[in-house]
């Protein structure tokens, strides 16, 4: 039962409303044209290059994102107790973003507004013990989706104002593992602008993952000892 894959390619269905606009409105967003996939490491990048250097050329160095220490904020993760238990919201700029979960229906619901007006919603069927992290800064939301029983999370940039996705990718974290029962919990931060930080806390350990806002990358991962112990698999 337990999936490893966060982002979810089947029953999506992209909502778009927008007054006085032709059909056409918002189907760039739902198709994904214009959208950039980012992701991977910055190491990564680096060795494709851009095809126009020398060969041997050392790249030039990107900025550096700041020291991160590990900050959790919510509660240590647990079977059931820290559970997706409510909608998850995020706000900004006169902008209200959430992330919701129904367990009985196996759907999840993303969705912004702006105003009282819900200008676009993300609607997914088969989700099964589902859980979002949401951040919102500059009219981008960034979504950390994941399962609290399973391991891995991935990371999706959204416009908030139109649903667009801006990138996409998976986060490193504690890298693969196999395992049976298992927790998982993830946390966003907004650093300096530029950068975005993970904060997961999962039964095989604990890693801070600094990714560049503009298009994904994993420039830091870090495994990192929690204050506390995250609790044993199976336990109540």
């Amino acid at each position: 039962m337990a999936r490893s894959d966060c982002l979810h390619a089947g029953g999506i269905v992209l909502w778009v409303a927008c007054a006085a606009v032709s059909s056409a409105c918002g189907a760039g967003a739902a198709s994904g044209e214009g959208a950039q996939t980012g992701g991977g490491t910055a190491a990564g990048a680096a060795q494709q290059g851009t095809g126009g250097e020398e060969p041997g050329t050392p790249a030039e160095p990107g900025p550096t994102p700041p020291e991160v220490a590990w900050e959790w904020r919510g509660e240590d993760p647990s079977f059931g107790h820290t559970f997706y238990q409510g909608p998850v919201t995020a706000e900004s700029g006169g902008q209200s973003c959430s992330f919701s979960y129904n367990d009985e229906e196996h759907t999840t619901r993303l969705a912004c507004e702006a105003e009282g007006s819900e200008p676009w919603r993300l609607e997914e069927g088969d989700a099964f013990v589902e859980d979002a992290a949401l951040a919102l800064d500059g009219g981008t939301l960034y979504v950390a989706r994941f399962s609290d029983i399973a391991t891995g999370c991935g990371v999706t940039a959204y416009d908030a104002a139109t649903g667009g996705i801006l990138w996409t990718t998976r986060l490193e974290g504690v890298g693969p593992i196999g395992h049976s029962e298992y927790l998982n919990k993830v946390e966003l931060r907004v650093l300096d602008g530029r950068w975005l930080a993970a904060f997961g806390w999962e039964s095989a350990g604990c890693y801070i993952e600094v990714l560049d806002r503009e298009d994904g990358r994993t420039i830091v991962n870090r495994r990192v000892d929690p204050p506390v112990s995250a609790p044993e698999a199976g336990a109540e």
